[in-house]
């Protein structure tokens, strides 16, 4: 059973430090036995199947070095993302850490997808090294890491859940302070992933005389009707959260929060709008009632791992061997 509040990258790394220690621990140097017939294939169970898709992906060790080495680094990678903390308003879910070292967190993620393919240390590392120059902005930073997530965007028949955000807001919609209630400086590290880039616009007819509002444009023999077209807005550019998450990747100096002396820190998230109700052609519809409205109260409290803005020493020669690995 999962723990309560883990985030996925958490759950994740989790479950590649026990398939590591699973294989590791089976690995020994010794003579190559002869081959033994294959045994008959047992008929998979739905229950293992389960099982199968919450190990994957697997990395093989390639020795019992090459395994105590990728433990220890999914150790120290689980350690930081266990500071992971999440919070739900109005429907939408936010989880957020602060990784002390966004750049050695870049380049252990980064190898160890490629282990998960099937790349051994080596070629895992060169093909890491080729993206150490884009990532230079990464270089003592460190990072800020934001899910946010739309667990029910179906609400029966034509409704639909979704949140939004004004690009004209998109700047502005994370901010940062510490224990002294003090803002610190973010910037994004790259674009947002898992939002859509739309062009949004309202709709919603003109109200009668007396202050009601209808779906048609007149009611015949009512004289307080006014009788229009529903008004539609302009459009506007905006981000929309619908089915899939998103992640937002932001900066802060690891120098400036060392300077703060804070291990607690206050994530304000701000200007994301929730709508309910048909969403056709990107068009909020504001009749009978519906709103689109801030969601409030977005706060979440996030602090610094056990070891401080500490990278350990095994995360700093991953680091190393990348970089060695790019001037060859």
């Amino acid at each position: 059973m999962v723990p309560q509040g883990w985030s996925n990258a958490r759950i994740w790394t989790a479950a590649l430090l026990l398939c590591v220690s699973a294989a590791a621990a089976g690995v020994e140097e010794r003579k190559p036995e002869p081959p033994q017939p294959a045994p008959e294939k047992a008929e998979p169970k739905a229950e293992d199947a389960a099982a199968d898709a919450a190990r994957q992906p697997v990395i093989r060790p390639a020795g019992p070095e090459d395994g105590r080495r990728i433990e220890a680094l999914l150790l120290r990678l689980s350690e930081w993302e266990s500071t992971a903390v999440e919070r739900t308003a109005a429907g939408l879910k936010v989880r957020a850490l602060i990784v002390p070292d966004a750049f050695a967190y870049r380049v252990a993620k980064a190898y160890f997808e490629r282990r998960g393919q099937g790349d051994t240390h080596t070629r895992a590392l060169a093909m890491v090294a080729r993206n150490l120059p884009g990532w230079k902005r990464f270089e003592k930073q460190s990072l800020l890491a934001i899910e946010l997530e739309n667990p029910t965007p179906k609400l029966g028949g034509d409704d639909r859940r979704v949140f939004t955000l004004e690009a004209k807001n998109a700047a502005k919609q994370v901010e940062l302070t510490d224990a002294k209630r003090r803002k610190l400086l973010l910037r994004f590290a790259e674009k947002p992933k898992g939002l859509r880039q739309a062009s949004l616009s309202i709709q919603k007819f003109w109200v009668t005389s007396d202050g009601a509002t209808t779906r048609r444009p007149r009611f015949p023999g009512d004289p307080a009707s006014v009788g229009r077209e529903p008004l539609v807005s302009k459009p506007f550019a905006a981000l929309v959260l619908e089915e899939k998450p998103a992640r937002l990747d932001l900066l802060v100096s690891r120098r400036t929060l060392e300077r703060t002396g804070s291990r607690e820190f206050r994530v304000a998230i701000s200007q994301w709008k929730k709508y309910e109700g048909p969403f056709e052609k990107d068009r909020l519809d504001l009749n009978l009632g519906r709103s689109w409205d801030e969601v409030k109260d977005l706060d979440l409290q996030v602090s610094l791992p056990p070891a401080g803005l500490a990278t350990s020493p095994e995360l700093q020669e991953l680091v190393e061997e990348a970089r060695a690995a790019a001037e060859r």
